[in-house]
């Protein structure tokens, strides 16, 4: 960030301020709280403010009553404690780190604080750039039903001294929870819409807790669809203590948020650790290696530096889904030229394969034609990509550039501005279509006079095409527009 920030930090369901983010093992020395032991290290030359925030969340006392806190109340005591803390440096970006039941609490803070008649209140969900959560139950957990039966117990025994509340609010059935989940989408869509979008990543953990048969928040419950999803090799509690800056997935933390905000002086801190391997570590899992993922954000600043590092290959693809940083740069193109900042480094490098295909054999002009990103298609076309690589093998769906765009065109209203956007693709697409069609036509023989009928029943070949090239087809000869027969030439020659 261009400005000082503040990072806070808010635990969940038993934690602590201190004791959630504290690491401790008699094997490995003193105790670490990382936040601050950790985190100013990596951060000495970013002007930041590290807060940690508690609350009461234990559901039972043995010598005193309990309280009767809820989702709610903590939401609006961490609102009240936020606001007032801040007055004396309004408008500073804030990051929140949220554990479990903690989540939760910074998604009912946002909601609750936005509509709020108090100004200081409304401002903290304009400054809120970041929130990490870390095994927070969006969508409830399994285990809160097995301790709502503990509580009862304890409930019978000490009746004073329980509050089951904040484990009710946990189970996936629970009206608050459901509420919340529901209404936390549309306040994202509306920072994106309407000022910066707020950066969500979620971390999940990926080991089962000691007398736990399964996870305490699996993989559906702490992600949000459309999000960032991080593993964290690590139980539910121990996912949120790191005893030193070479574990890997503090590294992993860390160089997430430092691509994501394209801080190049945190990046080269982690790169100098040298504990880091930036080719073969995944930072977050469906994107791949870091290079990958500084495309994919399109942080052009931090792309770069680890282009130029002599260890980065940068024509690597991520292992799930075999997209490497062209690809990943062109396909998350946002419109504001970032991202073809990088497509443009990538092709000028001369170090990339233009023409290397994903998991389901699409290029990277494939997936710029079909997204309709009319510069990407220029760029590549420039630079010699081959638009008669086939793409979808027996999906029943466009396999050819000029087809994706074709059929995405359809999707629009005529004059629309994504509808002229597919307009200029079809019109860069033509003439490379043209040029293979001529060879095509001439070696299979196509009979070029038997294009000019309106009766498609006297096209003999007509049947042997796609579905989708034979609509295409007939509609072209409907609308009368030879101007682009040179491509639907292209596209008989090919299924005749």
């Amino acid at each position: 960030y261009a400005k000082d920030f503040s990072i806070v930090f808010v635990h969940g369901l038993f934690g602590g301020s201190c004791s959630t983010w504290t690491a401790s093992s008699p094997q490995q020395g003193p105790s670490v709280l990382w936040p601050k032991q950790l985190l100013p290290i990596d951060l000495a030359c970013t002007p930041c403010r590290i807060l940690t925030y508690g609350y009461d969340s234990t559901i039972w006392k043995p010598t005193t009553n309990a309280g009767s806190g809820s989702i709610w109340l903590h939401a609006a005591n961490l609102t009240q404690s936020l606001a007032s803390e801040r007055r004396s440096c309004p408008g500073r970006p804030l990051i929140f780190v949220a554990h479990s039941l903690g989540g939760l609490i910074v998604k009912d803070m946002l909601l609750t604080a936005k509509d709020s008649p108090n100004v200081d209140y409304n401002q903290l969900t304009e400054d809120t750039a970041s929130v990490l959560f870390l095994g927070t139950p969006h969508r409830g957990s399994k285990s809160a039903d097995f301790g709502s039966v503990i509580a009862g117990v304890l409930r019978v025994v000490s009746p004073t001294n329980v509050n089951s509340r904040l484990i009710d609010q946990l189970r996936p059935s629970n009206g608050e929870l459901g509420r919340i989940e529901r209404s936390f989408p549309g306040f994202l869509e509306r920072r994106k819409q309407h000022s910066s979008p707020v950066h969500v990543a979620c971390f999940m953990e990926m080991n089962t807790m000691r007398g736990f048969r399964n996870y305490v928040v699996d993989e559906r419950s702490s992600t949000i669809d459309g999000y960032m999803r991080i593993p964290i090799d690590a139980d539910h509690s121990a996912m949120a203590k790191f005893e030193s800056r070479e574990n890997q997935s503090y590294r992993n933390f860390l160089i997430h948020d430092a691509i994501f905000d394209d801080d190049t002086e945190a990046l080269r801190r982690i790169l100098g650790s040298g504990c880091f391997n930036l080719n073969d570590t995944v930072v977050a899992p469906g994107v791949g290696p870091a290079i990958c993922f500084a495309a994919h954000f399109g942080s052009v600043n931090t792309f770069k530096m680890l282009a130029e590092h002599r260890d980065v290959n940068i024509d690597i693809e991520d292992p799930e889904h075999h997209q490497r940083p062209l690809f990943r740069a062109v396909k998350s193109e946002s419109g504001d030229g970032r991202h073809l900042a990088i497509v443009r480094y990538l092709l000028d490098s001369g170090k990339v394969s233009i023409d290397a295909q994903d998991l389901y054999k699409k290029t990277a002009l494939f997936v710029a034609a079909e997204k309709g990103i009319v510069r990407g298609v220029e760029m590549l076309l420039e630079k010699g990509a081959d638009c008669t690589l086939k793409a979808n093998p027996g999906m029943g769906q466009p396999d050819l550039p000029y087809a994706a765009a074709y059929e995405e065109q359809s999707k629009y209203r005529p004059g629309s501005k994504m509808y002229d956007r597919y307009t200029k693709i079809l019109a860069l697409l033509e003439p490379y279509a043209a040029r293979c069609s001529a060879r095509h036509c001439v070696t299979g023989g196509v009979d070029m006079n038997s294009v000019y009928t309106n009766r498609t029943d006297e096209i003999p070949f007509l049947e042997k095409m796609s579905k989708e090239v034979r609509r295409l087809y007939t509609y072209m000869l409907r609308e009368k527009e030879t101007l682009l027969w040179a491509a639907i030439s292209y596209y008989i020659s090919i299924y005749a």
